[in-house]
């Protein structure tokens, strides 16, 4: 129930959210998903932030936290990249639409933090099913 709190609380500040660039997003994201598909749990946790690191220490432990919590993300038949923006406390997210294994439609909501070095990490994801299930 909190992340369809969350989800919506950032679905109403997409209007006023700051340009972010879908293009600064995408290859991090990319990378985390095709990592996972190919179960390079190392590919896959490299994209996250030190703040994941901290939560999940290890390649597996993040994989085991993927694989229970966010099946879609972890096996998926398509994804979509959408808006990329701001949410109202001012944390950058990309917003995807990805089709699960099981065939349904949800839509993601990557945060991303930018890096000491100007990079950019998945630092948390955000996920809710798509109302009508279509893409």
């Amino acid at each position: 129930m909190k992340y369809v709190v969350l989800f919506l609380a950032l679905i109403s500040g997409w209007g006023a959210a700051q340009a972010q660039s879908v293009d600064q997003f995408k290859p991090i994201i990319e990378q985390q998903l095709q990592s996972m598909a190919k179960d390079d749990n190392v590919g896959a946790w490299n994209q996250a932030s030190p703040s994941i690191h901290m939560l999940f220490p290890t390649p597996d432990d993040f994989m085991f936290m993927v694989r229970s919590q966010y099946p879609m993300v972890y096996r998926y038949k398509g994804y979509t990249f959408l808006e990329a923006g701001t949410d109202p406390s001012g944390r950058p997210f990309q917003h995807l639409r990805i089709q699960g294994e099981d065939g349904a439609f949800y839509d993601a909501i990557y945060f991303m933090q930018q890096q000491p070095d100007g990079s950019w990490l998945i630092s948390g994801c955000v996920i809710a099913k798509t109302k009508g299930g279509e893409a």
